[in-house]
């Protein structure tokens, strides 16, 4: 029975552990709908790559260049490399240690020194085996922190994903916003022509006597407008294209032409039936609950 005694005293030492088992709560809702739905297709229409969701050449390449050049999404591939490389260490100390060593000394006398007048040749080859100090992890407090690095690695690779996401976005958004200041903006610039010709129209009357001069006042007027409306929108669109840049990291040159704004085709119903599975793969929910582990 003594001998039987480190065993139990192990069991029971680890049976001490403090550290508590994440468990996903469950959801406050059913997990099935009350009638069948179809769903065929709807995961994999949520699971749709960018490149397939904005077909438009230039825009793809204008979010391949921000993966690419953005300084915040490169701040957070370090974060992961840097969680990535704490894990590695926490898990190295739940093992110890072990080095292996060899060597080999070769050593020639000459025959004027030994005592039979030859010359001697020796050789001593060394082997050694070590094994650094560690610790013996009965409380699972070494565990906890390789568990608890592991969760940070997740949960920053989690957040990496959302954040590669969120910018694939924002520079969608940025370049739709830019289609459609380009489209104002050439509807201004032709609102200013037309006023203008018809001011020259109630010009030319006036001068004749068929128009008065607050017709001409009119005209003239609307025509001021106009052209404040278009500087005001050619302000917009330069504020809208240096966010594109500013998010892309550099600018839009040698890239394929776009597509206009009503030739894009990414804007799509959602069908009933879409699984609410779906908002658990979010990589921002994924990164809260690593975070709860």
């Amino acid at each position: 029975m003594i001998k039987y005694a480190p065993l139990v005293a192990a069991v029971l030492l680890g049976g001490c552990s403090l550290t508590a088992e994440y468990e996903r709560p469950a959801a406050p809702v059913a997990a099935t709908w009350p009638a069948a739905a179809k769903t065929e297709g709807q995961r994999k229409l949520a699971e749709t790559d960018w490149r397939s969701f904005f077909p438009d050449p230039r825009l793809q390449g204008l979010i391949a260049a921000a993966l690419e050049h953005n300084r915040d999404m490169r701040i957070a591939v370090a974060r992961v490399e840097e969680a990535r490389a704490q894990y590695g260490i926490a898990r190295a100390d739940r093992f110890p240690g072990v080095s292996l060593g060899t060597g080999r000394n070769a050593s020639r006398t000459p025959g004027d020194l030994t005592a039979t007048g030859r010359p001697l040749n020796s050789q001593r080859y060394d082997v050694s085996l070590s094994m650094t100090a560690f610790e013996l992890d009965f409380w699972s407090r070494v565990k906890s922190q390789s568990d608890a690095a592991q969760a940070a690695y997740l949960a920053t690779e989690e957040a990496r994903r959302a954040f590669r996401l969120s910018l694939v976005a924002d520079v969608a958004n940025a370049y739709l916003s830019l289609l459609e200041m380009d489209e104002r903006t050439a509807l201004a610039a032709a609102t200013v022509r037309s006023r203008e010709e018809t001011r020259a129209l109630v010009a030319k009357r006036r001068e004749v006597g068929i128009a008065a001069d607050l017709d001409f006042l009119s005209a003239d007027g609307a025509f001021e407008t106009a052209k404040a409306d278009l500087a005001n929108l050619e302000r917009q669109r330069a504020a809208a294209e240096n966010a594109l840049v500013l998010l892309v990291g550099r600018g839009p040159d040698d890239l394929p032409p776009g597509r206009g704004l009503a030739d894009q085709g990414i804007v799509a119903d959602l069908a009933v039936g879409l699984p609410s599975e779906v908002l658990l793969e979010r990589p921002d929910v994924l990164a809260a609950e690593r975070r709860l582990e």
